[in-house]
């Protein structure tokens, strides 16, 4: 019999928590040997999570003892503020994890799991749009912002929204009968096993900075997106020597000038993909390749999919 502890964090959010629940529920009535209870941080009191309210089962002061802590996602918007008022919470993961239970952070609840330092020196993944907070805040953690799951000694991460249900079919596959899950899988439609979240990525630019010159380049690379941009005169034109623009780049983005316009146009090709039927052969030309094996593997490499793979899946109908 297994004891899984949900662990609602203060600034929690609801995105995953009914589904796991539908989860457990469900592989519970399917014959498999485990109970589940959702634990508050410091009382029983209703919370409030989007348009409904969820009431503990307990509180972290009465569970002695749990196999698996799931850690919900956590709203990422004040992190400073609802990483202080889950200090007691987060003592309470580490006492339990060293104790010998796993743990579980589903999306943005990785959050929480970092705080505790056990993850220091391991691979750990969460919602794309949070990675460069979290490798800022935790920078000993090896983020890996491709991955849907990571497990390194119990201690086990997901990728964004709804992909991280992928974990709980991955826990639940450890010890259960493998048909029984893949059938609950199945019949939640659960994309499992998928292994990157990088098909789901949304281009954000990098504008996060304060470097005037740097920005006004990728504003050029943005809008000049279809043509063969030469570096050469790019530097030129900005009055800026090639060896100073390729430093000032990587330090403002992180990411070399090659790799910013490739990630652009690839941009720009999801979403003629997106938004009309297209043949590969005529997107590849339109974004200038010659080469469609060239268009076709650099794709692949940004998107962790093929060109006619993320078609078939996000086309508009």
């Amino acid at each position: 019999m297994k004891n899984i502890s949900i662990l609602l964090p203060f600034g929690n959010h609801s995105i995953s928590l009914s589904s796991t629940i539908t989860i457990l529920d469900i592989a519970q009535r399917s014959g498999c040997a485990l109970t589940y209870q959702i634990v508050g941080g410091k009382n029983k009191q209703p919370v409030q999570m989007g348009a409904f309210k969820v009431t503990p089962d307990t509180t972290i002061r009465e569970v002695k003892q749990t196999d698996l802590i799931i850690i919900s996602p956590i709203v990422f918007s004040d992190n400073q503020a609802i990483l202080d008022e889950n200090k007691a919470l987060i003592e309470w993961v580490i006492h339990q994890y060293r104790q010998g239970s796993e743990v579980i952070s589903l999306c943005t609840g990785a959050y929480i799991l970092a705080a505790t330092g056990l993850l220091n020196a391991k691979e750990a993944s969460s919602h794309v749009s949070a990675i460069p907070d979290l490798q800022k805040r935790y920078p000993a953690v090896i983020w890996r912002k491709e991955k849907i799951i990571t497990d390194q000694e119990g201690l086990m991460t997901s990728g964004g929204a709804l992909s991280s249900l992928n974990v709980l079919i991955y826990w639940l596959l450890k010890y259960y009968d493998k048909s029984t899950i893949m059938r609950i899988a199945k019949g939640l439609q659960i994309d499992y096993p998928r292994e990157s979240q990088k098909p789901f990525y949304i281009f954000s630019n990098q504008k996060n900075h304060a470097d005037e010159l740097i920005l006004q380049i990728q504003e050029y690379l943005e809008h000049h997106q279809e043509e063969a941009v030469n570096f050469d005169e790019l530097a030129h034109k900005y009055h800026i020597s090639r060896r100073s623009l390729n430093r000032r780049f990587k330090n403002a983005t992180g990411e070399s000038l090659r790799t910013y316009q490739q990630r652009v146009l690839i941009e720009k090709a999801k979403e003629y993909l997106e938004e009309k039927p297209i043949t590969i052969q005529e997107l590849a030309y339109t974004l200038g390749y010659v080469d469609v094996n060239s268009f076709r593997n650099l794709f692949h490499k940004i998107t962790g999919t093929l060109p006619h793979e993320y078609q078939r899946r996000f086309v508009a109908k």
